[in-house]
């Protein structure tokens, strides 16, 4: 439980949890355990996930991207299970540039019932995560998204296969017209979508 002492983060979105759930991974990777976040708010710039480490949130957890950096860069190739990230709604404070999801290490990982900007209160979505939603750029990387809802915003790909493999599966991925993105971008490997819903204000596929 990252809330919990030694990591203690904030789940009130006071102050930044980047520390403690970096601490709380770090603990995770060497016990062979898994990471929760309860419910709550959480302000962080980043987090590295190595090999074997999953991560669940509680029902309504939120991470908030406070810098320009990415939100998850998976940072080991996978030998065992992929990585499991179950559960979270991830938003940016302000305005962000940088690639939510990467993977370049050869890394498997499957993100299950999340949200990426997502639906806001009283209508419209949330659009300040204005990079790409996720990128693989290895032969062996593979990245699923299983019943997720993914808002594509700025005018960055949303998802970038430049190498490797991902996979949208029962989900849904929606780029606001007010943004002239692409959905998906195939350089090379495997975009592939199943059931999903899929609606681009302007652009396409490539």
């Amino acid at each position: 439980d990252a809330t919990r002492a030694p990591y203690s983060a904030d789940p009130t979105g006071g102050v930044s949890s980047q520390t403690a759930i970096t601490n709380a991974i770090a603990a995770a990777a060497a016990a062979g355990g898994d990471v929760f976040i309860p419910p709550g708010t959480y302000l962080y710039t980043g987090l590295s996930i190595p090999q074997g480490v999953n991560i669940y949130f509680g029902p309504g957890a939120e991470l908030f991207n406070t810098g320009a950096g990415g939100s998850f860069v998976f940072t080991q190739p996978n030998d065992g299970p992929p990585s499991i990230i179950e559960g979270g709604r991830f938003h940016a404070s302000a305005a962000n540039t940088a690639t939510v999801v990467t993977n370049n290490a050869d890394a498997r990982a499957v993100f299950r019932r999340c949200a990426f900007n997502g639906y806001a209160a009283g209508g419209g979505y949330f659009t300040n995560l204005q990079g790409k939603i996720a990128l693989v750029n290895s032969a062996d990387s593979q990245l699923a998204f299983e019943d997720c809802d993914l808002i594509v915003a700025g005018s960055l790909i949303g998802l970038h296969c430049a190498n490797g493999k991902i996979r949208m599966l029962r989900g849904s991925m929606v780029m606001p017209a007010t943004f002239g993105t692409a959905l998906g971008y195939v350089d090379a490997g495997e975009l592939y979508f199943d059931e999903t819903y899929l609606m681009n204000g302007e652009c396409g596929m490539g």
